[in-house]
């Protein structure tokens, strides 16, 4: 089995088990390039890992929108850490809620972005293309999926 912080056995055993969502919206404080968000990512997959957190952020024309699930007091607390990080402002929650079962089971923290990567993003197995979330997303039923959609087709 795979010990890659995308998929692992711990969240696998967390399909199917209830879990809090949050999904929040935010405009990032400068320009990332891609070595920035490489850091941010392998820092947020292994601190999701240790906390069986999974989830979804995409970065779309200077707005970045996530998706988190996972225990409701650990969800709180990260989001907690996320407002208060300098390098996004306008920090929205779009739609909190309980739900029967994770739409990001395997993800420790999947990715996309609008400008697809040939650099060291693109060569990462937890990097997706909008096209590809856009499929994942359709196949989400209700409001989760559809927030994502919006936020896409923005």
């Amino acid at each position: 089995m795979s010990n890659s912080p995308l998929i692992t056995d711990i969240l696998r055993e967390s399909i199917y088990m209830a879990c809090h969502q949050l999904i929040y919206t935010s405009r990032s404080a400068f320009e990332f390039v891609e070595t920035d968000l490489l850091n941010i990512l392998n820092k947020a997959q292994s601190a999701n890992y240790q906390h069986r957190i999974s989830g979804l952020l995409v970065y779309h024309a200077g707005k970045i929108m996530q998706m988190i699930e996972g225990d409701e007091a650990d969800i709180k607390n990260l989001f907690a850490n996320i407002r208060r990080d300098s390098r996004h402002t306008d920090v929205t929650v779009v739609l909190e809620t309980d739900s029967p079962k994770r739409c990001f089971a395997t993800w420790a923290m999947g990715f996309a972005m609008s400008d697809c990567s040939n650099g060291p993003l693109g060569n990462q197995p937890f990097y997706f293309s909008l096209d590809d979330i856009k499929a994942v997303c359709s196949a989400l039923k209700g409001e989760a999926g559809e927030t994502f959609l919006g936020f896409l087709d923005s």
